[in-house]
């Protein structure tokens, strides 16, 4: 079995296409070989994305613009086009076998079911985990992590409260709602950053 094929055969026996940084790292060793030149799709997205980046002037090393680090499709795909860049051929097809999967499924899956296997649960989703808040919620954390080493000891609550009062003269949030937000938003990023 070639390299490609194996490499197809791993991606399809995920069982979260897009929401696995797994998942694109398999995506993405498939054009860092030759093979990807033996299938037109692939190797029309692929050319298309040299060309681009090459007419951006955004490749000094065309290796280090193919989101080392990312952790899944989703993420590649928002950053890339949030810094104005073309996102990566490996992102676009993930993106587009979990769309396909849930197309296909005729309203029997949900999104969250077609681009990470699992059903949706609010809780513990990838929005819940990576949407709107998690900048506010990474606050929270680095306050709760700070108050630990802080010569005068709080309590997380303490800290919420210090946090909302004293950085972000916030007399309105209750601190107490705050504090289990975090917990809920904790526990679910805790589960999409293995």
């Amino acid at each position: 079995m070639s390299a490609a094929k194996e490499t197809f055969r791993k991606i399809k026996e995920q069982s979260n296409l897009a929401g696995s940084h797994k998942t694109l790292e398999l995506q993405r060793s498939f054009f860092e070989g030759e093979e990807w030149e033996d299938y037109p799709m692939m190797a029309s997205l692929e050319c298309a994305w040299r060309e681009y980046a090459q007419s951006q002037e955004i490749i000094p090393e065309l290796e280090d613009t193919r989101d080392r680090g990312r952790r899944d499709a989703i993420e590649s795909y928002v950053k890339n086009l949030e810094w104005g860049i073309l996102p990566p051929p490996e992102t676009l097809l993930l993106l587009h076998n979990a769309l396909e999967r849930y197309l296909q499924a005729n309203g029997d899956l949900s999104l969250d079911e077609a681009f990470f296997g699992e059903p949706h649960k609010k809780n513990s989703s990838y929005a819940m985990a990576w949407g709107s808040k998690h900048e506010q919620m990474m606050a929270v954390s680095t306050h709760i992590a700070l108050s630990k080493i802080s010569l005068k000891k709080m309590t997380r609550l303490e800290a919420v409260e210090s946090m909302l009062s004293d950085f972000y003269q916030d007399f309105d949030t209750d601190p107490e709602s705050l504090l289990r937000a975090w917990r809920r938003w904790r526990k679910a990023s805790n589960k999409w950053t293995g």
